[in-house]
């Protein structure tokens, strides 16, 4: 009985940590080829943005990945493969929010951009063609 217990709960460690690692690793290698290491740290948040996917926030803070105008955020969803990939990268934004909004099966998307004098609003769609989201 005690083997079967400590079977179950090393299976269920690996499937709760199968994907974290993964994802720390893309954001990980996202931040080293696409700007400063140092003073950078990393929050991940998953939304279901569409019926058959979750898709993965990751906001990127630190001195050269924020500004007055807010800081940088990417999308990460699986591909066809299962494999996990950035879809979108969102710089500089102060804020993101999900819409109940559906079009094209995907949420609608809102950001907000600008610095400390003004805010725009901008809306964006999931276009299946490109794979990510746009301005509309």
């Amino acid at each position: 009985m005690k083997k079967l217990l400590k079977f179950l709960m090393l299976n269920l460690l690996l499937i709760s940590c199968s994907t974290k690692p993964n994802i720390n690793k893309i954001v990980g290698n996202y931040i080293k080829n696409n700007g400063e290491i140092s003073n950078t740290k990393y929050d991940i948040s998953k939304e279901k943005l569409t019926e058959n996917k979750e898709i993965y926030f990751a906001n990127i803070e630190g001195d050269y990945w924020c500004g007055t105008g807010g800081c940088t955020t990417i999308l990460l969803s699986k591909d066809k493969e299962n494999n996990l990939k950035v879809i979108n990268e969102f710089s500089p934004i102060l804020d993101i929010k999900v819409s109940n909004e559906i079009i094209n099966n995907w949420k609608v998307l809102y950001i907000t951009v600008g610095d400390g004098s003004s805010k725009e609003i901008k809306k964006l769609i999931y276009d299946i063609k490109k794979g990510a989201y746009i301005i509309k």
